[in-house]
This record gives structure tokens, sequence and C-alpha cells, in this order.
């Protein structure tokens, strides 16, 4: 049995692999929202996808690295707060998005 190194994990998840295009079927009476299977992740480009993995991670340390300054408190309690003050405020974006967007 095989298995992939995470050198070719991150190759294959950054630059991709050989799709097929194909041009979508028009429905009937102009329905163009017919469901097919891809992932939102394909149609990502390489930025895209290091800003949604990195940004999230920055945010908690720099949230980490102002509890810590401010409040000096244990390390270990000042990573469980930053995480989940980083959680709370994309939960409150996405609840803000969703209002704006209705």
């Amino acid at each position: 049995m095989w298995s992939l190194s995470p050198k070719d994990i991150l190759k294959y998840m950054f630059f991709g692999r050989n799709k097929i295009k194909e041009t979508p079927k028009r429905g009937m009476y102009g329905n163009r929202h017919n469901t097919s299977n891809y992932s939102v992740w394909d149609g990502l480009s390489s930025i895209e996808k290091l800003c949604m993995i990195g940004l999230p991670i920055m945010l908690t340390f720099i949230n980490y690295m102002s509890i810590n300054g401010v409040f000096d408190i244990v390390w270990w309690l000042s990573a469980i707060i930053s995480t989940v003050l980083t959680i709370v405020l994309y939960v409150l974006m996405w609840w803000f998005i969703t209002w704006v967007h209705r």
C-alpha cells in the first residue's frame, strides 16, 4: 500500500491536477442552477488557498501576542483564549455578511 508524502499532498493541493472541462448542459426553461460535483477549493488560485489557510493562523497569533502581552497569563490559557476569540470573530463576520446579503 502506498501513501502520499506531505510534499506530494501540498503539490496536489496548490498546483492542482489535470482537469477535464465539460460544457454544462442547459436545463429546461433557462435553468442555470444545475448542481455539479466539484469542489470550490479547485477554483481558487494558490495565493487564495494560502490566504485561506494562513490568515486565520496569523490572526490567532496576533491575538495570542496581544493577550500574552497585556494580561501576562499562562501560555496555554492565552492560546485557548486567542483561538476562541478568532473563531468568535469569524462567526460574527459570517453573521454580518449573511445579514447584509439578505
